[in-house]
């Protein structure tokens, strides 16, 4: 998982102990996985985050997620990765291979 905190505004990142004025980008879909369509939903997010008084903005894709390029090549961003686990009860489950898709707001 790999998470991107955006920034188009050439803000610094505060000071220790100060608060981070982020938005979280999330439920991000796109059919087709169109890297245009998600070019202008980024621009527009973007947008309304700065009309907000906000200087980043905090987006979330697997590894392997097509869509992840368009934030890596398109942005200033800073990334972060997480680790996913998946937890199985008495009876051990095979994943199927999709994509996961979870929350960057949760992680």
């Amino acid at each position: 998982m790999v998470a991107a905190l955006l920034n188009w505004f050439g803000a610094s990142l505060p000071a220790v102990g100060q608060p981070l004025a982020q938005a979280y980008l999330s439920h991000v879909g796109v059919d087709g996985d169109d890297p245009r369509v998600l070019g202008t939903l980024l621009a527009a997010a973007m947008g309304d985050a700065r009309r907000a008084g906000l200087d980043y903005a905090t987006i979330g894709f697997a590894a392997r997620h097509p869509l992840s390029e368009v934030v890596r090549r398109g942005y200033r961003c800073r990334e972060y990765a997480s680790i996913l686990y998946a937890v199985h009860g008495d009876k051990p489950q095979v994943l199927d291979g999709r994509i996961p898709h979870p929350e960057v707001a949760l992680l």
